[in-house]
């Protein structure tokens, strides 16, 4: 069992070197400023206030990405009516492309990150809540981690459960952040949500945009250049569809990540059709 557990560490340092080289995430609802789980005119008069300065959001944090309803980087007066028409049932916030889904925090998606030494698939999703989803090949087997908060008896409790995608079982494995010194699940979390997606630019913000084509499909090319550094990012979108987004240094690529689908969505546990099974019969079966 001890090997099983220290391969599940190393997926788990998989997911995370996977999004390294990304930028931070906070994970908001759209439209709910104060965060009581529910969009309302408080939400719009925060929005307002924050408007005309008269409320102090830092770029990133979750009121400020909760108040940008329209993805353009700043809180302004037309956020403020969005979530008025929101609140009201007049507006349905959320209308926005996949880059913007990404920058939102609450996503999955499906990708491959190629940093020109090695080519590694990517399922992962975050949900409002913080709860948090990776999946990563290991000896052969596809295997999904699931973190999320459950409520037993009013106790808010963080959990892990391991997915066996080959075998279609399930197991919990919240034992092993009690046996592994030093294995939090929260810090494990935290870790994940400092990795992500909602510090990137909003598109109106590109140092240029030109029409071309990522790997012979046409696209609008968004690119973010810091001349200091000579480090350039470019965003590829087709329409509403993001289809890569690439790091390079002096125009030369340090890596490229390839979308396959980007939604809102957060995958059903447990899966339909799969049967839990004891966590020492899910481990031995994943001994090579």
């Amino acid at each position: 069992m001890k090997k099983s557990i220290k391969r599940v560490l190393s997926v788990l340092l998989t997911c995370l070197l996977a999004v390294s080289l990304l930028l931070p995430v906070l994970a908001a609802a759209i439209g709910d400023v104060d965060k009581d789980a529910k969009v309302t005119a408080s939400d719009a008069r925060l929005a307002l206030r924050a408007a005309v300065g008269l409320e102090t959001y830092a770029s990133g944090s979750e009121e400020f990405v909760a108040a940008d309803v329209d993805f353009d980087g700043k809180v302004t007066a037309s956020d403020a009516r969005l979530i008025l028409r929101a609140a009201v049932g007049l507006e349905e916030l959320g209308g926005m492309n996949e880059y913007d889904i990404l920058r939102s925090g609450v996503f999955e998606i499906v990708a491959e990150m190629d940093d020109g030494t090695a080519v590694n698939p990517m399922h992962m999703a975050m949900a409002a809540n913080g709860d948090t989803y990776m999946e990563a090949p290991m000896d052969g087997i596809t295997v999904g981690i699931l973190i999320r908060t459950e409520t037993v008896l009013l106790v808010k409790t963080q959990k892990m459960y391991m997915i066996n995608h080959d075998a279609k079982t399930y197991t919990d494995a919240s034992i092993i952040s009690t046996i592994i010194p030093d294995f939090n699940l929260s810090d494990l979390t935290g870790a994940i949500q400092e990795s992500g997606f909602t510090d990137l630019p909003a598109l109106s913000d590109a140092t240029s945009v030109t029409d071309g084509t990522f790997e012979e499909t046409p696209c609008k090319v968004y690119s973010f250049l810091n001349e200091e550094t000579g480090a350039e990012t470019r965003i590829y979108m087709n329409g509403n569809k993001l289809l890569a987004m690439e790091q390079l240094q002096t125009g030369n690529r340090v890596s490229v990540m390839r979308f396959t689908s980007v939604s809102k969505s957060f995958p059903a546990f447990p899966p339909a059709g799969y049967a839990k099974q004891d966590i020492l019969k899910f481990m031995a079966a994943m001994e090579p």
